[in-house]
């Protein structure tokens, strides 16, 4: 009888137990809420107030904390074409993080224009290293289109030989002229030679006029 009793005690318990274990998740989960929710509207509220903050030309210092932000949000895909751009040694890494670590230290030696450079290399770089082919909504492929770069041929380009025939076409014009002004000066030789003949030939007759 005393067994039968303690045992239906026990088995009144129980629900008890469950429920009071029930309400302790929900307070904690509750909590944990309250803390998310704060700690989301607290760096809300940051950012909007950096983004004020921020001028219209980047400075160094805020160059070197996009490639900071963008170093910790690469993926693990991402660092063997990391590894091999910046030829950054990872057999000899004791530490998961040495080639984060290395690269970070390679961008705090870095001038602005490499830091510039730098950030949109790690942008593009996914891209850049992908095995197929690009889509045109694609970083890369906006940014070659945005500067003009264009790796394919053009088809039907015009020969650059045809521009120059049709420019040396006026110069055969000329050649008309020339001769007619290399005849008209072998013409006044040939009267200037003349008129030196006839003088000659009239000499002789006045010196012996004279005597």
């Amino acid at each position: 009888m005393r067994r039968s009793r303690t045992r239906r005690a026990r088995e009144a318990e129980l629900p008890r137990r469950e429920e009071a274990a029930e309400w302790e998740r929900q307070k904690a989960w509750k909590c944990q809420e309250e803390q998310r929710q704060k700690h989301w509207d607290h760096n809300r509220r940051l950012l909007d107030a950096v983004l004020d903050c921020i001028l219209r030309t980047l400075t160094r210092a805020d160059y070197e904390t996009l490639v900071f932000a963008t170093i910790d949000r690469l993926e693990y895909e991402d660092w063997d074409a990391i590894c091999d751009r910046y030829r950054i040694d990872t057999d000899q890494a004791r530490e998961p993080d040495a080639a984060a670590f290395e690269l970070r230290q390679k961008a705090q030696e870095a001038t602005e224009p490499l830091l510039i450079r730098m950030l949109m290399e790690l942008a593009l770089l996914p891209s850049g290293y992908s095995e197929e082919a690009l889509e045109p909504l694609d970083p890369l492929a906006g940014t070659a289109r945005r500067y003009g770069i264009s790796l394919t041929e053009k088809k039907n380009a015009k020969p650059k030989t045809a521009k120059c025939s049709a420019k040396a076409k006026p110069s055969r014009t000329h050649s008309k002229p020339k001769a007619s002004l290399k005849s008209a000066t072998k013409a006044t030789k040939k009267s200037y030679g003349e008129r030196r003949g006839g003088v000659g030939r009239l000499l002789p007759f006045a010196i012996v006029r004279c005597l």
